[in-house]
């Protein structure tokens, strides 16, 4: 509102910032202008309750008094749900930051200047695990941390999750692989937004035998098919061909499978293979040791005593590649022969390092 005053260059009724030479009909124009151009943007159920107020000044004080709480209660509740704000994963990152960019200006509005110094830190720890690579990244890869890096990562995260995550399926008995978890929200045409509790593997065999793996397959419990994304057949090498309700899936000049249409979707049958799931249990010891250069079980829990390890370090499996790294060749014998330089029998050192 104080916008459209400025611009209406009558916000000086406001603030009282006239210049000595205006007059007073002046004035008294601007104030009924100003009067009437706030009136306007109010609901009948405010108006009600700023009916006594005869000029601009009056109008705005009161509009000030009745919708800015400044009051302790009022800052502490927006304090708490400051502090203790979580992503929703049933939107997208853009209206996340706008709810709690809101909430940032309501707290300003009672009245504290220093709630900046804190968003970064309460945006990263609000920060779904489905964004967890994009905290370990910002927190211990630099030095400061600002509104904007934490906002620029987690949008190019939710970029990438949408690029990857291909195909959808209701069945978890098909995943090759699987991995459960709470993964956000995908949204269908009808607006309806379904909760995606896992990730994995599904190798899909085609009538003549050949066979796709698609990879990060979202699984969607209320999901009533499983459903495939062009992408993923592209990105596999395979070309489509569309006409008269049927769509061929090309492989050069090998026609992989045939699907139908029906209504808006191209309906087609495979078969999925072993239809054996395993669930990914990840060692987290293992997984730090591999991340820091292979680092010893001593290293792991030194760092865990200085906190920069939160996860619960266990004693370490055997690492393959450890003991691959750290191996020598047997080196060849030396001679018994007094005399090297000739040999008493013929192919004596002829010998292939096999």
């Amino acid at each position: 509102m104080k916008g459209i005053l400025i611009q209406q260059k009558v916000f000086k009724s406001i603030d009282g910032k006239y210049a000595e030479n205006v007059s007073d009909d002046k004035k008294h124009d601007n104030d009924e202008y100003a009067y009437s151009s706030i009136i306007l943007k109010l609901s009948d159920s405010v108006i009600r309750k700023v009916g006594k107020q005869n000029t601009a000044k009056e109008l705005w004080d009161k509009l000030e008094e009745l919708f800015t709480e400044t009051s302790l209660p009022s800052k502490l509740f927006l304090l708490e749900k400051f502090f203790r704000y979580k992503l929703d994963m049933s939107e997208n990152i853009e209206e996340n930051i706008d709810e709690f960019t809101k909430l940032v200006q309501d707290i300003k509005l009672t009245g504290d200047k220093n709630i900046d110094d804190y968003t970064p830190i309460v945006l990263l720890n609000a920060i779904h695990e489905v964004y967890s690579d994009v905290k370990a990244a910002i927190k211990y890869g630099r030095d400061n941390v600002s509104l904007d890096t934490v906002i620029n990562g987690l949008k190019s995260k939710e970029m990438d999750i949408k690029t990857n995550k291909t195909s959808q399926s209701h069945n978890e008995e098909i995943f090759t692989t699987f991995e459960s978890g709470k993964f956000g929200f995908v949204s269908m045409a009808n607006k309806k937004r379904c909760e995606i509790q896992g990730l994995g593997d599904v190798c899909l065999t085609f009538k003549d035998g050949y066979k796709l793996t698609l990879k990060n397959v979202r699984y969607v419990p209320d999901l009533n098919h499983n459903l495939m994304s062009c992408a993923a057949l592209d990105e596999e090498g395979l070309e489509g061909r569309w006409g008269k309700g049927i769509m061929k899936i090309m492989k050069g000049s090998l026609t992989v499978f045939k699907a139908d249409r029906r209504r808006n979707l191209y309906v087609c049958s495979v078969d999925y293979g072993i239809l054996a799931a395993s669930v990914t249990d990840f060692d987290k010891t293992s997984l730090w040791h591999k991340r820091l250069g292979h680092i010893s079980q001593k290293g792991l829990e030194l760092l865990q005593k200085e906190g920069v390890l939160i996860d619960k370090i266990k004693k370490m499996k055997f690492c393959d590649e450890c003991v691959m790294g750290k191996q020598h060749k047997v080196q060849f014998p030396a001679s018994q022969n007094p005399n090297p330089s000739f040999s008493s029998c013929i192919l004596d050192y002829l010998h292939a390092d096999v």
